[in-house]
């Protein structure tokens, strides 16, 4: 009786445990562990899978794999397409139902591209070549509106090209090929059918500027916007994400620092109208009541009288080592501003004109240097390039500041979550974030378990709390996961989507224990709500 009791209460805490984290749905497709590993993109609630695979024998074929799966994750069987002959995946999109390879053959300079095009419907697929591009570093590639846009380097400039799809016509967009000039972002307004691009360069003055370019698929310049900080001629715009245009209106945000300097004063918001005209609001530290708040009470009241007196000699603070923006998340009611504080650790490194920003590539639609990471494949956030090959870069992450901030400029609420110097060789953003404008769902990998961490109301509700990736089938169980394969990404509303490869042992048709190697997709929820009054306390004392 005591033995069953036990059990009922064990199966009890396992349910709560799991609650705030439920595991929905799961697709499989079997593969071997060696084999290249699936990437994901996801199209709205729909997901596609592909990866390159060599055919088998000693031969130069490959062949392009792919799957398309619903939001339940039902997905017909993988779909193969022949690849020529020496050529790799180098870049990927999805544009208007349709999902696009990008193939190159030889040196990051090689001008030998062509584009697989397949349609996600009827599945069928078409060559586009693309060899009269010029020869580049390739660093972004999008398909918008009928034409495909490809930015890269030409003697250490950025250069964007315009290839139409309907007529092969090749255009190079102007006001960017400039000397000390670089491309912090390039999105794509499908429903006007533009093409920002966000561009950091200094004039003849040696003051820095923000240049926010729009094209149509023509390659028609429609705007042309030259930002920088005009109150005080010591500040820099460091860098600067764009929002998706409502009403005519559009918002840039980015951090803010001291001239041709590494060191950082804060955040700015500039509202754009649809006369190119901006006004801009600045924060700083005094702004920012609980950026320290992941340090220990005494490390917190020591920054924080540290700031008091900076701000009583009329000084602006310094924010240091590196605070750099991820992710803006817009509501009816103002903007959930992700940012990360970090360290960046080379041998070789030295200070890059006053910014060294790991925010490079946040859309992950290319696959920079796949030679030395071990290409593309296995590799969590894939498409990022370390400074020197024989001396990687570490990126140690020291917490995740969310500040959510009124559209009439008012800062509401912000707190800081501890991620405690955890060190990766990789710089993307370190987490994933759902926020519906009153809950804030934090979602990260720590080897193979997933760690949660909930806000509501900019109060911290709990931290870090652990979840072990679960089966939807009771009769399997995970034998081994591919620590370096998983990946986990925000989808739609409450779900956030894990991916990866892992040994499944179970039962086979015969009754018969078997083995399988799976890549698989898992739909997950999220609900910090379900969090319990006595897993708080066991919370409050872990972190004390």
């Amino acid at each position: 009786m005591k033995k069953i009791l036990l059990t009922w209460i064990l199966i009890g805490m396992a349910l709560i445990s799991y609650a705030q984290v439920t595991f929905l749905n799961r697709h499989e497709v079997e593969v071997k562990f060696m084999e290249n590993d699936f990437m994901v993109i996801m199209d709205g609630e729909r997901v596609v899978g592909f990866r390159t695979l060599p055919e088998k024998g000693f031969n130069l074929k490959t062949k392009l794999q792919f799957f398309v799966a619903n939001e339940e994750l039902h997905s017909e069987p993988v779909h193969e397409v022949a690849v020529k002959d020496n050529y790799d995946l180098v870049g990927y999109d999805i544009d208007e139902g349709v999902f696009y390879a990008l193939m190159q053959k030889g040196t990051t300079l090689s001008t030998d591209k062509y584009l697989i095009a397949i349609d996600l419907l009827s599945k069928e697929a078409k060559e586009v070549d693309l060899s009269k591009l010029l020869g580049m570093e390739l660093q972004e590639f999008i398909v918008f509106d009928g034409s495909v846009a490809l930015m890269g380097l030409i003697e250490n400039r950025p250069a964007v090209q315009l290839f139409r799809l309907e007529d092969g016509s090749i255009l190079t967009l102007e006001g960017i090929y400039f000397r000390d000039s670089k491309i912090l972002q390039v999105r794509k307004e499908p429903e006007l059918g533009l093409l920002d691009i966000l561009v950091s360069k200094r004039n003849r003055f040696k003051e820095k500027q923000l240049t926010l370019l729009s094209f149509d698929n023509q390659g028609n310049k429609m705007r042309d916007v030259v930002m920088q900080d005009s109150e005080s001629q010591e500040n820099e715009l460091v860098e600067g994400v764009l929002t998706e245009i409502q009403d005519y209106q559009q918002y840039m945000l980015g951090t803010f620092g001291l001239r041709r300097r590494e060191a950082y004063r804060g955040l700015y918001i500039a509202e754009i109208n649809q006369f190119g005209e901006y006004e801009m609001k600045k924060y700083t530290l005094e702004d920012f009541p609980n950026y320290y708040a992941y340090l220990s009470e005494k490390q917190e009241l020591k920054k924080i009288r540290t700031i008091e007196k900076t701000i009583a000699k009329g000084k602006v603070p310094i924010i240091r080592p590196v605070f750099t923006l991820r992710e803006i998340i817009p509501t009816p009611n103002g903007f959930l501003i992700y940012t990360e504080n970090l360290t960046i650790n080379n041998p070789r490194y030295t200070t890059r004109d006053g910014v060294y920003s790991p925010q490079v590539n946040a859309n992950q639609r290319m696959f920079y240097d796949p030679n030395f990471m071990g290409g593309p494949w296995g590799v969590r956030n894939p498409g990022f390039r370390t400074m020197n090959a024989m001396t990687p870069t570490e990126y140690r992450y020291h917490a995740a500041y969310m500040i959510y901030i009124h559209r009439d400029g008012r800062v509401l609420w912000d707190n800081a979550i501890n991620l405690f110097n955890h060190t990766r060789i990789v710089p993307g953003k370190y987490g994933e974030v759902h926020f519906d404008g009153e809950k804030l769902h934090f979602l990260h990998l720590d080897g193979v378990k997933i760690l949660a961490t909930y806000l509501k109301e900019g109060e911290m509700i709990f931290l870090n709390e652990e979840f072990e990736i679960q089966l939807i089938d009771e009769n399997s169980r995970i034998r081994e996961t591919k620590e370096e394969s998983l990946e986990l990404r925000y989808w739609y509303d409450d779900f956030f989507l894990l991916s990866g490869k892992q040994k499944v042992r179970f039962m086979d048709e015969n009754m018969k224990e078997a083995t399988k190697d799976v890549f698989f997709l898992t739909k997950i929820r999220v609900d910090g709500e379900l969090f319990t009054g006595e897993q708080q306390s066991r919370m409050l004392r872990n972190v004390k």
